[in-house]
């Protein structure tokens, strides 16, 4: 009978393990020594700052000062080891970027057992992405900003009836052209825009 219970004890545990590590998106497991979120190595931190709570407390043991002191050092080398994993400087430019030697740079790399350039496909990856879509705004903006141009160069120039004001003022919207268009060839815009013609008071662009 003990047997028997013992038996179903160790299935129904070894069931619970197995299910564990079947959960779904988002579920943390453990391979080894290392946290596994979604297939990928999962970190957090602040388990080594346990006494950060007493620091932080104004009765006995607290010292607000040193937490502010300890916080901001840890967010110093949090970011020195994002630089680090990301591999996109030279080990020296990040020594210089984090005003420290590369002996030091070293050091914590060694201490913490960070790798160079880990995280270097990544990195890589979401500033294409940023990039991609910064230059997409832009390209918006400019659009809209060059649509109301032309369209209020077009409102004056039909204004306009004397000759030597007609001219005094194509020549204005030539120069504007040319910007225009340095714009739109910097953001790869399709460029047709070789010039302003009036005849009368009515504008074409070409």
């Amino acid at each position: 009978m003990k047997k028997a219970i013992f038996i179903l004890i160790i299935f129904g545990g070894v069931l619970m393990l197995q299910q564990s590590q079947e959960q779904g998106p988002g579920f943390i497991n453990v391979n080894g020594k290392q946290f596994i979120r979604d297939g990928k190595p999962y970190y957090f931190l602040g388990t080594n700052f346990w006494y950060g709570m007493n620091l932080g407390s104004s009765g006995q043991g607290g010292d607000r000062d040193r937490l502010l002191r300890e916080l901001d050092h840890l967010k110093k080398i949090g970011a020195l080891k994002a630089d680090y994993e990301a591999g996109i400087y030279s080990k020296v430019d990040i020594a210089n970027k984090h005003g420290i030697s590369a002996v030091t740079l070293w050091r914590y790399a060694s201490k913490g057992k960070w790798s160079y350039g880990k995280m270097r496909e990544e990195v890589l990856e979401s500033l294409s992405q940023a990039a991609i879509e910064r230059l997409s705004k832009l390209t918006e903006s400019v659009i809209e900003e060059h649509v109301l141009l032309l369209s209020d160069i077009r409102r004056k120039m039909i204004a306009l009836n004397d000759p030597k004001e007609v001219k005094r003022y194509s020549s204005q919207v030539d120069a504007l052209l040319k910007c225009i268009k340095g714009e739109r060839t910097a953001l790869g815009l399709p460029n047709h825009i070789v010039g302003m013609s009036t005849f009368g008071n009515v504008v074409e662009g070409v």
